[in-house]
């Protein structure tokens, strides 16, 4: 069902800058395809750049008529998934580059690490919006959220065998600060 007060609420001139910026990428892409007489092959990412800006239009349209309350209610539940998804990598992981980070399920690889930092900020989310105080937080209050994201710290550094991996965990972790 279609909600009139998104109509009323919509940002219409961010999407006429977001169009004006895709006309003019789409037209410079036209133009460097078409410059001399390209081979048939060139004029194909023409078309592609169509149907990507086709599909990312999808999912704007998608993603601001989405209702994002309802992840509120599934904060926990994929939480806990991701955090089984992280336990699966060491256990079923495929090695790629020296190191078990990536989840192999038919056709599709998935890298849990990645999913985690979103199921964090759901939680996270839903628990300071939930629980937000107007004094602010004492430390006892921040306990909970503090363990929610040790666990998945821990879990990373735990699964990690290279240096250059040391970033994940701080982009987890960095914004509780």
């Amino acid at each position: 069902m279609f909600d009139r007060r998104l109509i009323h609420n919509f940002d219409w001139g961010l999407l006429l800058v977001v169009l004006l910026v895709a006309a003019i990428g789409l037209t410079t892409v036209y133009s460097a395809v078409t410059a001399d007489p390209p081979p048939a092959a060139q004029k194909i990412l023409f078309y592609k750049q169509i149907i990507w800006f086709t599909l990312g239009a999808v999912v704007m349209v998608s993603a601001f008529s989405f209702n994002y309350r309802v992840l509120e209610r599934w904060a926990h539940p994929i939480y806990v998934v991701c955090l089984l998804m992280l336990l699966g990598v060491v256990v079923f992981g495929k090695l790629a580059g020296g190191s078990r980070r990536w989840l192999a399920l038919g056709p599709v690889h998935l890298q849990p690490s990645e999913l985690i930092k979103i199921a964090v900020v759901l939680v996270l989310a839903k628990y300071y919006s939930k629980d937000a105080v107007t004094g602010g937080f004492t430390l006892r209050d921040l306990v909970r959220p503090i363990l929610l994201t040790a666990l998945v710290v821990g879990l990373l550094i735990g699964m990690l065998q290279s240096a250059t991996q040391l970033q994940e965990p701080t982009i987890v972790f960095v914004p509780k600060f």
